[in-house]
């Protein structure tokens, strides 16, 4: 584990172990299935083990000039929620970028896009649409970018990508709201303005969600 003098992860200390060293906190971090960071009071001898690492919630790392951090390299598996929504609910300060989810029923991992400050935030980008062809109206997945992360975000030279209707009803659960960014008329009024967005809920469920609807982010 490399240490990391001046930093501090806050918010995620699930164990403190008082007066047992540098090494022991380590070893103790290294032994404990869900370690997977520490941090150690250089003042105190105060260890704490850490449910998460800076890696995965950069907006929670601090400065403080008595403290010693250290990621646990051995721990691979990243955190999962259900959604961008989930996140944004347990950790209401997350900044918009890439968040890893587990779908509930299948369990599929992912990687996704998650707008977090816009209308609230919690936004899952499930569909990018390409005006050149007709692919995000079909049910199954579409030109996903890579085997862990389908539909990535753009502002230019948007490629058209989809998860599969199963995907995104698992992700919308039965109260999901669906965000579309609707290019607007360069002849209209309002052309100073890039998008437009507008929101639909389906009333009779997120799970009637059908790709025949142009949908691309959903909450």
């Amino acid at each position: 584990m490399q240490t990391e003098y001046g930093t501090y992860l806050k918010g995620h200390v699930m164990e403190e172990r008082p007066g047992i060293g540098v090494e022991g906190c380590t070893s103790g971090c290294l032994d404990h299935a869900d370690c997977r960071s520490i941090n150690f009071d250089r003042t105190t001898h105060m260890c704490e083990l850490n449910n998460a690492s800076k890696e995965d919630f950069p907006e929670h790392v601090t400065r403080d000039h008595r403290s010693l951090y250290a990621t646990n390299d051995f721990h691979e598996e990243p955190i999962f929620e259900e959604s961008c929504a989930h996140w944004l609910k347990r950790y209401p300060d997350l900044k918009t970028r890439y968040y890893w989810i587990k779908t509930k029923n299948k369990r599929k991992k992912m990687r996704v896009y998650c707008d977090m400050e816009r209308f609230g935030g919690g936004w899952t980008l499930v569909v990018t649409i390409n005006a050149k062809n007709n692919d995000h109206l079909q049910k199954a997945e579409n030109n996903c970018a890579d085997s862990v992360t389908c539909v990535t975000f753009t502002e230019t030279d948007i490629p058209g990508r989809k998860l599969s209707d199963e995907d995104i009803h698992e992700i919308a659960g039965n109260e999901g709201v669906f965000q579309v960014e609707v290019p607007l008329n360069s002849l209209s009024i309002d052309a100073v303005n890039k998008n437009a967005t507008v929101f639909y809920k389906i009333p009779s469920g997120a799970q009637s969600f059908d790709s025949s609807c142009k949908g691309d982010q959903l909450k």
